[in-house]
């Protein structure tokens, strides 16, 4: 997206609608993290934008049509979504990216171009690149697999799906580091539906890797270098999660490092990296020192990593909120509970902070980005909905389903009514048993230089599956 520095929110946000139908250094005594959504109004109102954000959509039949949905997911990953090129993860295999489900022979790890890289007759499968794989993904599925096996008791017909995800996520995931910080969180899940130690004990190997090779001491913070981004670079979600998982962790095992690493990480990027006026964090910021080594009081939005620093998505706000709220209830501490809601409150249709929230078509546009270059001077949010994620809206349903078990009550009862009518209605496309990527804003499959995104996604089934799994669970995760 084109960056419109200096135009006046309302232009901006009518001419991108029309297209879519003060820090403090290291050795300052920390400042109580307060709540910081006082109720008040503090944002613009985005153009069109009406308090409750319109009716709910029905939901009917709601347990039994995520049931089914759930066995139909399963059942064609099971069915379909096995990579099994020779000498893909040390022969042990592993999911495809996609494929399009119905196709004969099978088509799969469909690009951006858009085109099909790989095959999967009923002899060898094979690619006409290196097979790409997502151990992100891998870890999701068996989560899912984890997740029906517990909610259906002497139901074992995934049995012999789980005895062949354990052996290739913990190849996959073997010694693995990831900064992705819900990574974590899904690992301690695992160990504790499977009772595999091994995945409690990888979790903590993230924790320790947080602890020790992305927390510096010198600011009491979370981030990153390399030749790109010299003076360091985060992304606020990747940082949050890494917070919450010290924090989880820390009571588990009784570390009190972790747990003041994990407030001093928070207060950090909250001090740092949070657009208060929008209850937001953006992608990704850089530059968080000065040329001289202090923390910088005006970082800027980082460039060269997969997204715009700029741009802020309703998953990465949700998995924000998500993960935090996991952390409020495993230290008991407001800090974590606070910041969640308020991130929430943000994305709700009756709040819509950012304009995220489509009121014709309901769900959640694609992004906003906004116009500005650095945290004192962000600019504006610009819109940005010609096409909404499927499958990865959804975590939003997962979410406030943990809000409502962590003292949230009825607060985003409209919400999850909401979200769950999207989940099991446009989001879920039945022709293709799955979640696609990406849809039109009006939820037609979207067309890609012409052609129809019509292939399931690894990474939306699981993020899918997860949050329909979540309506059923005492305690989601």
């Amino acid at each position: 997206m084109r960056r419109l520095r200096g135009a006046p929110l309302l232009l901006v946000m009518v001419l991108l609608c029309a297209a879519c139908g003060s820090g403090r250094s290291s050795g300052a005594t920390p400042t109580p993290l307060q709540p910081l959504n006082t109720g008040s109004a503090t944002t613009a109102t985005p153009p069109g934008t009406a308090p409750g954000g319109g009716a709910a959509p029905p939901v009917t039949g709601t347990s039994a049509t995520a049931a089914q949905v759930e066995q139909a997911v399963l059942d064609n990953i099971a069915a379909n979504g096995f990579d099994s090129v020779p000498g893909v993860n040390g022969g042990l295999g592993a999911l495809w990216i996609n494929w399009r489900t119905g196709s004969a022979p099978l088509t799969t790890n469909w690009n951006n171009v858009p085109a099909a890289e790989c095959t999967a007759p009923a002899t060898t499968a094979q690619c006409n690149v290196a097979a790409r794989t997502d151990r992100l993904t891998d870890l999701r599925y068996l989560h899912s697999l984890a997740l029906y096996r517990s909610q259906h008791t002497g139901d074992t017909r995934y049995d012999a799906q789980i005895t062949r995800w354990k052996a290739i996520v913990k190849s996959m995931w073997s010694n693995a580091r990831d900064e992705r910080g819900w990574t974590y969180e899904v690992l301690v899940e695992i160990g504790r539906l499977t009772g595999d130690q091994w995945f409690t004990d990888t979790a903590a190997g993230q924790a320790r890797y947080y602890s020790t090779s992305v927390y510096h001491a010198s600011c009491r913070c979370l981030y990153f270098t390399n030749s790109a981004h010299p003076r360091g670079y985060y992304r606020p979600v990747d940082t949050v999660e890494e917070a919450a998982a010290l924090a989880e962790e820390g009571v588990r095992a009784g570390n009190a490092t972790y747990l003041q690493q994990a407030r001093d990480a928070l207060q950090f990027v909250v001090d740092h990296g949070f657009l208060r006026q929008w209850h937001a964090f953006p992608y990704a910021w850089d530059n968080v020192l000065t040329a001289s080594g202090s923390v910088n009081p005006d970082p800027t939005f980082a460039a060269g990593l997969p997204n715009p620093g700029e741009e802020v998505r309703v998953i990465w706000l949700a998995q924000e909120a998500q993960t935090l709220l996991h952390a409020a209830r495993a230290t008991n501490e407001q800090r974590y509970k606070d910041l969640a809601f308020e991130l929430l409150d943000a994305i709700t249709p009756a709040q819509n902070s950012l304009g995220l929230w489509d009121l014709t078509y309901t769900g959640y546009c694609e992004k906003v980005a906004f116009t500005g270059a650095s945290l004192a001077r962000p600019g504006f949010p610009a819109l940005g909905c010609t096409k909404k994620e499927a499958g990865r809206q959804l975590v939003v349903l997962d979410a406030v389903r943990v809000a409502a078990t962590v003292g949230a009550g009825a607060r985003y009862d409209d919400l999850q009514r909401r979200m769950t009518a999207i989940a099991l209605g446009p989001d879920y496309y039945a022709a293709g048993a799955g979640y696609v990527y990406e849809v039109s804003r009006d939820y037609t499959l979207y067309r890609n230089h012409g052609i129809q995104e019509d292939w399931v996604t690894t990474e939306a089934d699981g993020i899918a599956l997860e949050a329909l799994f979540a309506l059923t669970d005492p305690q989601p995760w």
